[in-house]
């Protein structure tokens, strides 16, 4: 019985665009049983670089024949490029790369419980207002008021003092 054994590569580097191979782009590897042997070159569609990218994070080998291949250009007519390259069906099931965010088309199934009755009104209209807090409003503008009053008839008054005459004399207006 007679094992082959398969050639593993580890990815180094984000894959780069290539000047040999026009629509390519390349990536080196390393081959953990031989750290101090030499990189090796594997190109890769656009569409593979997210699955290469994946296998740099996790560190996740690349298996010959499994993964990529060698592909001998004979015949120079030919369309076929040499090199080693991932295969075909590498990178299909992953995600495609993309200019921006993923568009997704909004739901459609709204539930009748969760849209308000056209007789409500939004929430921001505040119609049932607290009425304890419509008079505070109403003292903080009056206090305001006299305050200012204070500020241009006795310009010589300290902020504190403008302060503690405007809440006196309002507590006073209110006691009658």
């Amino acid at each position: 019985m007679s094992t082959t054994k398969t050639k593993e590569h580890i990815v180094i580097c984000h894959p780069k665009v290539s000047r040999f191979h026009p629509g390519y782009w390349y990536f080196y590897t390393k081959d953990p049983n031989h750290p101090s042997g030499k990189d090796k070159t594997i190109s890769c569609r656009e569409d593979q670089i997210d699955w290469v990218e994946e296998r740099l994070r996790t560190q996740e080998p690349i298996i010959e024949g499994e993964h990529a291949e060698f592909r001998a250009n004979h015949n120079r007519d030919d369309d076929v490029q040499s090199g080693t390259f991932l295969m075909e069906h590498i990178g299909h099931t992953t995600r495609r790369r993309t200019s921006g965010p993923a568009k997704r088309m909004a739901s459609t199934d709204f539930k009748a419980d969760d849209m308000p009755l056209d007789e409500e009104p939004p929430a921001t209209w505040n119609i049932n207002r607290d009425p304890g807090l419509i008079k505070a409003e109403g003292f903080a503008r009056e206090i305001a008021y006299v305050t200012e009053m204070l500020i241009e008839e006795y310009p010589s008054l300290d902020q504190e003092s403008r302060r503690t005459i405007a809440i006196t004399a309002f507590i006073q207006a209110n006691k009658m």
